[in-house]
């Protein structure tokens, strides 16, 4: 089974402030968390991420941390 966050999901999300893509997610869509300027946490669990869109995290807060996995 594929699973993926789809394009633009999170588009602009003006209260998103953190997210955890969950380890089965195998891609995340072009600009998915385009222009969320509050996402200061971003963790990826999924070692089976093969693609992320274009721009998915641009315009995400300027200090945000981004962990993924070894």
């Amino acid at each position: 089974m594929t699973l993926a966050i789809g394009a633009q999901a999170f588009a602009n999300c003006k209260k998103l402030t953190k997210i955890t893509v969950p380890a089965n997610v195998t891609t995340i869509g072009k600009k998915a968390f385009y222009n969320c300027k509050k996402l200061k946490t971003f963790t990826i669990k999924s070692k089976k991420l093969t693609s992320v869109g274009n721009k998915a995290i641009t315009g995400i807060n300027k200090k945000a941390t981004i962990k993924v996995p070894k």
